[in-house]
């Protein structure tokens, strides 16, 4: 069964309630939704482990500040898990607008909308 929800899951990527009609449709045994969601779940994060994302973007953007002069890159990590907790970057010309145009600056503030269930703060610097 777990064969089987792993295939629909990676390979077909069927929904879960596709999935548990064609279990119970397979098998001819009763199938606890819960421990189907709970299964699913399981065999996503396998999938894409959300470490690597924040790993990946901070890597790269330590790359641009160390080869390249004018980048901005502030980062804070948990002190226990090392997770990345706080990032800050801003490209150079973004540097040069803020510093000439410092007053105007819009900030956005998303909670919990990305796929992380993270808050997401976008400042932008408008030139006049």
């Amino acid at each position: 069964m777990s064969a089987d929800i792993r295939f629909w899951t990676l390979e077909g990527d069927v929904k879960a309630s596709k999935q548990y009609r064609m279990l119970i449709n397979k098998y001819q045994q009763r199938v606890v939704k819960q421990d189907l969601y709970n299964a699913i779940y399981m065999v996503r994060h396998e999938k894409a482990p959300v470490k690597k994302d924040a790993f990946n973007l901070l890597n790269s953007l330590l790359d641009k500040k160390n080869n390249e002069s004018g980048w901005v890159v502030e980062y804070q990590l948990d002190a226990t898990s090392q997770a990345l907790t706080h990032l800050l970057w801003m490209e150079p010309q973004q540097v040069e607008l803020y510093i000439r145009y410092g007053s105007v600056v819009a900030h956005d503030n998303t909670a919990k909308t990305n796929i992380y269930g993270l808050p997401l703060s976008i400042f932008a610097v408008h030139s006049c």
